[in-house]
C-alpha cells in the first residue's frame, strides 16, 4: 500500500396467483408519440447523471478538507502498549492484570465508532488501574465498502505503524479515528489526512509514512480478518444468520453482549 495517497429475495406467489413461473408480460405497443417520449427520458435520465456526480463531487471534496479532529485522552496514561509484530495486534495494558479482553474492529465500521465513543474512556480507566489488558485487532473486513476499496486496510496499516514507532500514542490515534469516521461508500479519509492526524498527536510522521509506504501490515491485517471470520466461537446472531461481525468483543470464552448490557465491564472487573 502506498501511503501517498441483499440477498436474492424470493418470490412468493400471491392468493390466487400461480407458484410456477412468472413469464414476462407482453410488450406494449410503442404509442404514436414514442420518440417524444424517448427523448423526454432521455433527457430526465442525463439530467438525473449530471446532479448525481454533481453531488458525488461535493461529497468527495468534504471529505477530504475534513480535520480529523485529534482526541489526546490517554496521552499521560501509565499502561504498557506493545505491538506484536508478529500477530499484527496490538497488546494494551499490564501483563498481570486479572481480566483480559480481546476486541476485533474496523476504522470504517459505525457501530465500532458507537462502541468507541460509549466505553472507550471505561477502558482507559480500567487500564489504567491495572485490572484489565486489551488485544485489539484491527482489521480490514469492510475493506470493499469504501470507494475505492482500501481505506480499512490503509487505515489499519498506519495505526499499527503508530503502534510500532510510538506506542504511547496508538490509543489516541485508535480513538481518534474511531470517534471521526468517513461514511461507508466514501472514500475514506486520505493518506494526508491519516498522517496529518499522526503529526497532530506528536507521532513521528516519518517513520509512519516509511512503514506504510512499505505496505508493511497489510497482510497480517488481511489475515487477521481472514481468521476472524472463519472462527465460529466469535460468531453472533442466531441459526442461519450467525456469523462474525465487528465490532466483537471477547473476554475468556465469551462473547460480551455490551449493546444490551451496558455495565458489562464493571461485571467483569467485579466493581458491580
Amino acid at each position: 500500500m502506498a501511503l501517498t495517497r441483499r440477498t436474492a429475495l424470493a418470490r412468493q406467489a400471491e392468493p390466487g396467483q400461480p407458484s410456477g413461473p412468472r413469464r414476462p408480460p407482453p410488450a406494449p405497443r410503442p404509442p404514436r408519440n414514442g420518440r417524444v417520449v424517448a427523448l423526454v427520458v432521455g433527457a430526465v435520465l442525463a439530467l438525473a447523471v449530471t446532479v448525481g456526480t454533481v453531488v458525488q463531487g461535493n461529497e468527495r471534496d468534504r471529505v477530504a478538507n475534513t480535520v480529523i479532529s485529534a482526541s489526546s485522552l490517554a496521552t499521560k496514561s501509565s499502561y504498557p502498549v506493545e505491538l506484536d509484530e508478529g500477530t499484527g495486534t496490538v497488546r494494551v495494558g499490564r501483563e498481570d492484570a486479572e481480566v483480559s479482553i480481546d476486541i476485533y474492529e474496523d476504522f470504517l465500521c459505525p457501530v465500532c465508532g458507537q462502541f468507541e465513543k460509549q466505553y472507550f474512556t471505561a477502558i482507559e480507566r480500567e487500564l489504567e488501574a491495572g485490572r484489565i489488558k486489551v488485544e485489539y485487532h484491527m482489521l480490514d473486513l469492510l475493506n470493499p465498502l469504501s470507494n475505492p476499496p482500501g481505506y480499512s486496510q490503509r487505515a489499519a496499516n498506519v495505526a499499527l505503524a503508530v503502534a510500532a514507532k510510538d506506542p504511547r500514542k496508538f490509543m489516541d490515534f485508535h480513538y481518534s479515528l474511531l470517534r471521526t469516521q468517513p461514511k461507508e461508500g466514501s472514500a475514506g479519509w486520505t493518506d494526508g489526512q491519516l498522517l496529518d492526524l499522526a503529526e497532530r498527536l506528536q507521532v513521528p510522521v516519518d517513520d509512519v509514512t516509511a512503514l506504510g509506504d512499505a505496505g508493511r501490515y497489510d497482510d497480517r491485517i488481511h489475515a487477521n480478518s481472514t481468521r476472524a471470520a472463519a472462527d465460529r466461537s466469535l460468531w453472533q446472531g442466531t441459526g442461519s444468520g450467525k456469523a462474525f461481525g465487528t465490532p466483537t468483543v471477547v473476554s475468556g470464552d465469551r462473547i460480551i453482549p455490551w449493546q444490551q448490557d451496558t455495565s458489562w465491564l464493571r461485571k467483569l472487573v467485579g466493581s458491580d
